[in-house]
């Protein structure tokens, strides 16, 4: 596992919520590992933008949302975690190795480019699952690739920030929303952002596109 992924997993835990791992079901997990793929991608200034919704100010007058429009590139991570197992009590493997697979999107390099007020606007730095052509998640602290053998509960103090969207063809649309800490009450970010990823020669089509399943589990023979 790199240092990126190492440290988002790090910074889930320490700050979102305790997270308690056990076994969920009965097998005996024998390999391990992550197959990514980078892109950068270009995002549209002609129809992206950035909102800022002042929430409540108490004492204050009322304030209104104000949108920015926003352009500049961003660094796509998509990577394909995988697990090789026996089922419980096959220490050979005579039944089989059994595969699951999990793929999850993240966040690099992020240039976001926008007269945005106030400051402290950034794309997610946390997992994005993806499932298909439809990519979502938030920050909680269960948000994170986990093994067949495991389990995740953890709490958050506060609303998550959050995303969804779409990947297919080499365009991304986008749509999030990022709660601001120490604002005022219900102050956040939300953003709808559409990106084109820029074309390089010889890069492999994405591996996990066929995947639509959020365990996809196959028997090899």
């Amino acid at each position: 596992m790199d240092s990126r992924v190492r440290n988002i997993i790090l910074r889930a835990i320490a700050i979102l919520g305790l997270i308690a791992s056990g076994p969920v079901k009965a097998v005996i997990v024998t390999g391990f590992g992550v197959d990514t793929v980078t892109q950068q991608f270009v995002i549209d200034g002609s129809v992206s933008s950035v909102t800022h919704n002042p929430g409540f100010s108490f004492g204050g007058p009322p304030q209104s949302a104000q949108s920015y429009g926003v352009s500049g590139t961003f660094d796509a991570h998509f990577s394909r975690y995988w697990w090789s197992y026996f089922l419980d009590g096959d220490t050979n493997g005579s039944q089989g190795t059994f595969i699951a697979e999990q793929n999850w999107l993240t966040f690099g390099n992020a240039n976001v480019v926008g007269n945005i007020f106030p400051d402290g606007f950034s794309l997610p730095d946390y997992f994005i699952f993806v499932v298909g052509s439809s990519i979502f998640g938030d920050n909680g602290p269960c948000n994170i690739p986990q093994g067949p053998d495991t389990y995740c509960s953890g709490w958050t103090n506060g609303p998550l920030a959050s995303i969804n969207g779409q990947f297919a063809n080499g365009s991304m649309s986008i749509q999030g929303f990022l709660p601001i800490s120490g604002g005022d009450l219900f102050e956040n970010f939300s953003y709808d952002i559409q990106a084109r990823a820029i074309p390089e020669p010889g890069m492999p089509v994405l591996f996990f596109g066929a995947f639509v399943a959020l365990f996809l589990v196959r028997r090899r023979r």
